[in-house]
């Protein structure tokens, strides 16, 4: 005789196996059994997915994590496994007592049908609203296609898997069905964590669905094993030690580090258990760190808008009125000697030529390896502490240009400006760039300029999907073209963009992908690419700069986006007009004061309502504080204030203070060393998001 027991695990005369859950005889030691068996398998699945995890959360930030850190991440893996082994198991039992009650009828097979239906249909619907395959053509299909499937699956089962596990047990492949379970587990997990590896963050849903259907043959490939009815109770005992843990997780500072970082729970499992404990669908959660304070009302989170006397703490800082700062957030106030005027009144008689180099690190300006860029440096204003508000091209671009964080009505990009004045301007860049600039819809600023070249790539649907050419020498030959045209135009804006596909580029010659030392390859190619141009130095104003940086590894990031660390948003900046001596600017500033500077070359008057033109720094070596200046990006905001720079990250509640002056790496946190200044900075920045959510 041969029993078909539960997911298919066939048991012999001859072979005693787990038993399978028993709808008939229901009682307190029969329930208690099945519980600590599902217990049981779901925290030794979890119990490996957590190592697993340890391991990567080590390897992202470059050191052992800590013991209590480290039972915190297996104690959610395990937890979590428990979780979706008991949700199994209810299943089976479900699906047991259905049968029951409609033993061998149609009715049975259309209400499980329809009962996995819908609630595929409703984990279906958040799987692909994610936000990278939300973007992806089997967005608009999926939702539907995999519900249908199911439904014709769990109807189809019935009939077909009885005769299909018999004909193979017919044949002696029991033991094969079993492994095949625990393989069909491991391949899930792998592709989770292929998703992980290139495109974390991006793909939350299908990551943790993958983990989720890894996890449950797990728990039911460890039932197969036969443990002990003890190992049971071990593992309740091994989740209730890990559960102060998970209490404690983000009360630290390293935890809510780790929160950060690109591991599989802190990325995934975090943002999913977040996600759902997100009751009034503010975006905040009031679970590990989550940002809210009043999960009933959705007005209230991290950042919102605080409105003094209304009885209610709605920025979650612990106070119904706005704190207030005893800092002056003033203008720079620079030592007028005549520096700035006389170089505007040079420049005004050249061409204005502006290098944007896309994702370019401050730190490879001066670098002998790159002469012509090093030559510029040698030969500019150097503005050795600039920061963008973003490191997402999409945001920062448009900032440098318009020299504001947030978009006002009526206001004039340097595009505009100039075409204001009658002067001309120019865009160039590869389709690439164009193209997504174009999702700006009227915001974007590319279209203001009166005429627009692009250099054809073979680029797909986004930023890294394709655009496998180099660029560099096509653009350069174009702006020289266009510099000796009989048209030439007041401002050239070039948009360089093989340094951001520096681990894409198709390129014979360069490194290993994945390799730092392929990063600098592609900037030595684009050094090389730069020289035709910068020959015509003495004949035009050269502004260098980047739109943002690249992470390379810091702090376990290689790309950029979402964070505004040091590596991903300092950026170089020179500025070369003929005849002006060669000058460093140490005070912190931002990227939005290139607008102002740009009119200043081009002989207008500042815009009032921009930031200060860092043209007016030049030879003023203690202007002030300044008024502050912010910075945003999704997972991450930033205010420099003097030689301060705080970070903040509103979901994790992690607060960062840097002294650039002493520390410009930002290597030494001193949030808690000076939490006053911390506090005000934070204040300040809180108001100025709340201005721009108005």
């Amino acid at each position: 005789m041969q029993n078909i027991g539960p997911l298919g695990a066939v048991e012999s005369d001859g072979e005693q196996s787990v038993p399978p859950v028993e709808v008939g005889a229901v009682g307190p030691r029969s329930i208690a059994v099945d519980v600590l068996r599902l217990v049981c398998s779901g925290a030794l699945a979890g119990l490996a997915f957590g190592v697993s995890d340890v391991v990567r959360a080590s390897s992202t930030v470059g050191s052992w994590i800590g013991l209590s850190l480290a039972a915190a991440l297996v104690g959610l893996w395990i937890w979590f496994g428990q979780m979706l082994a008991i949700v199994v198991g209810t299943t089976i039992l479900l699906i047991g007592l259905i049968k029951r009650r409609f033993p061998n009828r149609l009715a049975a097979h259309g209400l499980l049908a329809l009962t996995s239906g819908a609630i595929t249909l409703v984990i279906a619907r958040k799987v692909f609203a994610g936000g990278g395959i939300r973007q992806t053509q089997i967005a608009s299909l999926g939702p539907w296609v995999v519900p249908t499937a199911v439904v014709l699956s769990v109807w189809v089962a019935p009939w077909v898997a009885p005769w299909l596990v018999a004909g193979l047990v017919a044949d002696g492949w029991a033991r094969i069905i079993r492994w095949a379970i625990a393989c069909t587990a491991a391949v899930l997990s792998m592709g989770a964590l292929v998703l992980d590896a290139h495109a974390p963050g991006g793909l939350l849903f299908p990551h943790v669905l993958l983990l989720a259907l890894g996890l449950a043959l797990a728990s039911q490939a460890v039932e197969l094993i036969r443990l002990p009815p003890r190992s049971g109770y071990a593992a309740l005992a091994l989740s209730l030690l890990t559960l102060p843990s998970l209490v404690a997780l983000p009360a630290s500072r390293p935890a809510r580090q780790l929160l950060a970082q690109s591991t599989w729970a802190g990325a995934e499992l975090i943002d999913y258990a977040k996600f759902h404990a997100d009751l009034d669908h503010d975006g905040y959660s009031p679970l590990f760190g989550g940002g809210d304070c009043d999960d009933g009302d959705a007005s209230v989170f991290t950042g919102a808008v605080e409105r003094p006397g209304d009885g209610r703490d709605s920025d979650c800082d612990g106070l119904d009125d706005p704190k207030a700062s005893g800092l002056l957030f003033e203008p720079f106030h620079p030592k007028s000697d005549g520096t700035a005027q006389q170089i505007s009144d040079r420049a005004k008689q050249f061409p204005t030529v502006v290098i944007l180099v896309d994702a370019l690190r401050f730190d490879r300006i001066g670098n002998p390896r790159f002469p012509n860029l090093a030559q510029l440096s040698r030969e500019s204003i150097r503005f050795t502490h600039v920061y963008s508000t973003s490191a997402t091209t999409l945001t920062s671009v448009p900032v440098i240009m318009r020299g504001r964080v947030h978009s006002v009505s009526g206001e004039e990009n340097i595009a505009q400006s100039l075409t204001h004045a009658g002067q001309s301007s120019a865009f160039i860049a590869p389709d690439v760039v164009t193209e997504h600039f174009r999702k700006l819809g009227r915001l974007d600023p590319v279209r203001s300029f009166s005429k627009r070249r692009t250099i054809p790539t073979d680029h797909a649907s986004s930023w890294d999907g394709g655009d496998t050419i180099s660029t560099s020498d096509q653009l350069t030959s174009a702006a020289v073209e266009e510099l000796d045209s009989a048209e030439s135009p007041n401002l050239l804006w070039l948009h360089y963009f093989d340094v951001h596909q520096w681990n894409i580029l198709g390129d014979e010659g360069l490194p290993a992908r994945g390799d730092v030392a392929r990063y600098d390859a592609v900037v030595e190619r684009l050094d090389a690419s730069l020289r035709p141009l910068l020959e015509r130095r003495d004949r035009l104003n050269l502004v260098l700069l980047a739109d943002h940086g690249e992470g390379l590894g810091d702090r376990g990031i290689k790309y950029h986006t979402h964070f505004i660390f040091e590596e991903l948003t300092r950026i170089p900046l020179l500025v070369r007009v003929p005849g002006s001596v060669p000058t460093t600017v140490d005070t912190p500033v931002t990227s939005p004061g290139v607008f102002n500077m740009l009119r200043a070359l081009r002989g207008l008057e500042p815009d009032a309502t921009a930031d200060q033109s860092l043209l007016a720094l030049v030879g003023s070596p203690s202007p002030g504080d300044g008024p502050g200046f912010p910075g945003f990006d999704d997972a991450q905001w930033s205010f420099l204030y003097g030689s301060h720079r705080l970070l903040y990250m509103p979901r994790q509640q992690l607060l960062e203070l840097y002294d650039l002056e002493r520390d410009p790496l930002e290597r030494n946190n001193q949030a808690d060393e000076n939490p006053q200044l911390a506090s005000q900075l934070l204040t300040r920045l809180f108001q100025i998001h709340n201005q721009l959510r108005e």
